[in-house]
């Protein structure tokens, strides 16, 4: 199977434009019997407003995924990311790579339970002059989710992902616990 999207984005800050974005996807997928190996690839063009325009510039991604079904409703995946942002300020650019696991559980024709677990380390090109070291933050993830859904082309996401950032500066560490209730509209051409 492949895959390519393409979608733009806006947000506000304060009622006015903060940021636009263009966002290039390409994805392939090749399945086997009970395996399937997949690699995505993405291209995220960001302009931000003047007193931010250090942070645009183009974010590159890429993925090699490996899916296998242990059975007839249980399928697991291991993942491998890696990222290249080419921010304006090199100080704000940064490479950034890392595995994931992934458990899916079907638990019913209609229902499903997800577990993610996994780790990025991120390396800055540059010193940042604010904090007069070169920053190199780990991020640990996790997120359990279920999904429904509603009809053929209707699904409801309920999801609870967690997140702690370790850093060379302790004021840039943190942890947070995040709530996400989304429905996705699925159809094909």
């Amino acid at each position: 199977a492949l895959a390519a999207e393409y979608d733009v984005g806006a947000r506000t800050l304060g009622g006015r434009r903060h940021v636009t974005a263009q966002r290039l996807l390409a994805s392939a997928v090749l399945s086997r019997g009970r395996t399937a190996l997949s690699a995505t690839y993405a291209a995220l063009f960001e302009d931000y407003v003047q007193e931010y325009g250090a942070y645009s510039g183009v974010t590159h991604r890429a993925e090699l995924r490996l899916s296998l079904l242990l059975g007839p409703a249980t399928r697991a995946t291991l993942v491998y990311g890696a990222a290249r942002d080419l921010a304006d300020a090199a100080e704000l650019s940064f490479v950034e790579h890392g595995p994931r696991a992934e458990l899916l559980l079907a638990l019913g024709a209609r229902t499903r339970l997800g577990l993610e677990a996994g780790a990025s380390f991120r390396t800055y090109d540059e010193s940042d002059p604010a904090f007069g070291v070169l920053l190199d933050d780990v991020y640990l993830d996790a997120a359990v989710f279920g999904e429904v859904d509603l009809g053929t082309h209707l699904s409801a996401r309920l999801a609870l992902q967690a997140r702690r950032a370790r850093s060379t500066v302790d004021a840039l560490e943190y942890e947070k616990l995040v709530p996400f209730v989304g429905l996705l509209w699925v159809t094909g051409l």
